[in-house]
């Protein structure tokens, strides 16, 4: 494969951090993974619990176990992203994959289309789902992908129904879970329509029921709404419907 001209400035990246971790989301929720964040969203989520990742800072941080924090100067080649990745790989010990989020890491896509053939480790793409076009240019160099699905009234953002749809039908060819993150504020209607998109789709995928929760993890959603919700889920056609919170903020974990 013909990568990236390395002076291409289009192919380097804007990180905001690198570090080890559990899995705090979805299906491989526990699973110690290394995890890639890269810069920049376009969306404003009210519920986004990573507001610094938003937009493009100057620096990257490194974290490896049992050592001080490093910074790396954005924005990275490629070639030296997969260099400090594959070192930080080496010094945390077995992991299940390097986890590529966000921000929003579709919006760099000419950067992850060069690193990811590059890589270690099997990739696993946290993605807001929006953007099927950047997708289905690196969708090859993907195993797993864990799709967000955006509901206005808890997300504060307009409608991506129809993006959403194209998305999974291309994420489908993968390993792929759609997550959608519910407060107290869901809207029913919405909520049908997102639970007919994926059941109309693929609807023997995973769909998590991702509560909103503060910072120690604690639901902002009762549970009678909650197995509510996962039930007319069910009812929708969808074969595989769990109630899944963010795990990592109950083990404290970045």
């Amino acid at each position: 494969m013909t990568l990236h001209d390395p002076k291409d400035p289009a192919a380097a990246g804007w990180l905001d951090e690198i570090f080890p971790s559990f899995q705090g989301e979805g299906i491989h929720a526990g699973r110690r993974q290394l995890f890639l964040r890269l810069a920049g969203c376009g969306l404003g989520c009210r519920f986004c619990d990573t507001p610094r990742a938003l937009r493009r800072g100057a620096a990257c941080s490194v974290r490896a176990p049992g050592a001080a924090a490093e910074s790396l100067l954005n924005p990275l080649l490629p070639e030296r992203a997969a260099r400090v990745i594959a070192d930080l790989a080496s010094r945390s010990g077995p992991c299940h994959a390097l986890a590529v989020t966000g921000g929003e890491p579709l919006e760099q896509e000419a950067f992850l289309a060069a690193l990811l053939p590059l890589l270690c480790l099997p990739v696993l793409l946290e993605t807001a789902g929006t953007l099927p076009e950047a997708l289905a240019r690196v969708i090859g160099q993907v195993r797993v992908v864990s799709m967000d699905l955006k509901l206005p009234s808890v997300a504060g953002i307009a409608p991506c129904f129809e993006l959403h749809r194209r998305f999974l039908e291309i994420a489908r060819t993968r390993e792929v879970y759609v997550k959608v993150v519910v407060n107290a504020q869901v809207d029913a209607a919405e909520w049908r329509a997102a639970a007919r998109l994926v059941a109309e789709v693929a609807p023997a995928i995973p769909f998590i029921v991702q509560p909103e929760t503060d910072r120690r993890g604690r639901c902002r959603v009762d549970f009678e709404r909650l197995f509510a919700l996962a039930a007319e889920a069910s009812a929708a056609g969808l074969a595989d419907v769990r109630v899944l919170p963010q795990v990592h903020k109950m083990l404290g974990a970045p």
